[in-house]
C-alpha cells in the first residue's frame, strides 16, 4: 500500500465531501454513495481524477465499479495503476 497515494486521495476526496457541505470525519471502508456522502456527479469527477492524475484505465477488464465506494476501494484502483507504470 502506498501512503502517498492514500493520503493524496484522502485530500481531495475530503475536499469533495467539503464542497458538498460534509464536514465529519469518513472512515476508509465507510461506503460513500450509500451514506450520501458522494452523488454521481461525483463519481465522475473521481474518475476523472483517477484518469488524469494516476493513469487509471477504466476500460480495464479487472476494474469493478463497486471499488469506487470506498477510500479504500479507490486507493487500491490508483495504487494498482500505479504499480503498472
Amino acid at each position: 500500500m502506498n501512503a502517498d497515494i492514500r493520503e493524496r486521495l484522502r485530500r481531495v476526496l475530503s475536499e469533495m465531501l467539503v464542497a458538498r457541505g460534509h464536514t465529519g470525519v469518513i472512515d476508509d471502508g465507510e461506503s460513500l454513495f450509500i451514506n450520501g456522502h458522494l452523488d454521481s456527479l461525483a463519481g465522475t469527477e473521481v474518475m476523472l481524477m483517477l484518469e488524469s492524475d494516476f493513469n487509471v484505465d477504466f476500460s480495464d477488464p479487472e476494474f469493478e465499479i463497486d471499488a469506487l465506494d470506498t477510500i479504500d476501494g479507490i486507493a487500491t484502483i490508483a495504487e494498482r495503476a500505479a504499480a503498472r507504470v
